[in-house]
C-alpha cells in the first residue's frame, strides 16, 4: 500500500465531492512521497505539508503539522486504493463532519540522470527559501517580514509562496516543473498544472558545499542568482 501511494493524486469536480460538504471543494491535491512527506494544494493555492505515517492495518494515514510528531492535521482513512485512483475520508480536527474525496493519480516523470553517480532530483525535492539573490552585480538578502518560499517535490509540484512587505498581498501559485535534460542541471517550470515542455530558457541548477540550492537564469553577463536554503518544516 505504501508504494501506491507514495504518489500525487488530484481531485476533480466530477469524482471528488461524495459529500455535500462544501469543505471538500476546498482541496485540489494530496501528493505523498517514500520520505515520509505530504504535501496538501488547496483550491486557493495554499499548501499543507508535514510528515505522516501510514498504519497499513487500518489502513489509516496520520497527517501531522510540519515536523511535529505530535499535532495533527487530521487523518485518511483509506476505503479504496489502486495504482489510478485513491478514495478516503478525510477527518480533521476543525470540522465536525468527515469529507468523503476520491481522487485520481497523476503521474508525472521530472526526468532521469544521465549517470549514476548524480540524482539531483533528491536534491532539490524538498522545500526552500531564498536567502540571498543577486541582480545587476548586487547581491540582496531577503530579511523579515519578507520571505521566498519555493517546494520542489518528486513527482513534479512546484509551489512558490512570496510577500515584498508591508503594504502587499501574499503572493501563491502553483505549477509542474522538470529536468530539461539528462545532466538533471536545468529545470524548466510552468505555473499551470500542466506538464512543461521546456522550449524555452531553462533554469540553471546547482548546489553549493553545504547542498544548498542556488538558481541562475538570464544572460551569462548578467544573471539572477537565486541563492535558497532548507526551510525547516513547522
Amino acid at each position: 500500500m505504501a508504494k501506491t501511494l507514495n504518489k500525487r493524486w488530484t481531485t476533480t469536480t466530477s469524482n471528488s465531492r461524495t459529500t455535500a460538504d462544501p469543505t471538500a471543494s476546498d482541496y485540489v491535491s494530496f501528493e505523498f512521497n517514500s520520505s515520509g512527506n505530504y504535501y496538501i494544494i488547496k483550491a486557493d493555492k495554499s499548501m499543507i505539508s508535514g510528515t505522516y505515517t501510514l498504519n497499513t492495518v487500518d489502513s489509516l494515514v496520520t497527517l501531522f503539522n510540519g515536523s511535529s510528531a505530535t499535532s495533527q492535521y487530521g487523518t485518511l482513512n483509506i476505503e479504496e486504493i489502486t495504482d489510478t485512483k485513491l478514495i478516503f475520508r478525510l477527518t480533521l480536527p476543525t470540522v465536525a463532519t468527515p469529507i468523503d474525496i476520491s481522487t485520481t493519480a497523476i503521474t508525472t516523470s521530472v526526468g532521469s540522470s544521465s549517470g549514476t553517480s548524480v540524482n539531483n532530483t533528491t536534491k532539490i525535492a524538498k522545500s526552500w527559501k531564498v536567502d540571498t539573490y543577486t541582480s545587476n552585480n548586487t547581491t540582496y538578502t531577503i530579511t523579515a517580514p519578507m520571505y521566498a518560499y519555493v517546494v520542489f517535490t518528486e513527482n513534479g509540484t512546484y509551489w512558490t509562496e512570496t510577500y515584498n512587505g508591508p503594504g502587499t498581498t501574499v503572493q501563491l501559485s502553483n505549477g509542474q516543473w522538470k529536468w530539461s535534460d539528462a545532466t538533471q542541471t536545468n529545470v524548466c517550470t510552468v505555473m499551470t498544472d500542466t506538464t512543461p515542455d521546456c522550449s524555452g530558457s531553462a533554469t540553471s541548477i546547482s548546489f553549493d558545499g553545504d547542498n544548498n540550492l542556488i538558481m541562475t537564469s538570464g544572460s551569462a553577463s548578467n544573471p539572477t542568482i537565486y541563492h535558497f536554503v532548507p526551510l525547516t518544516l513547522n
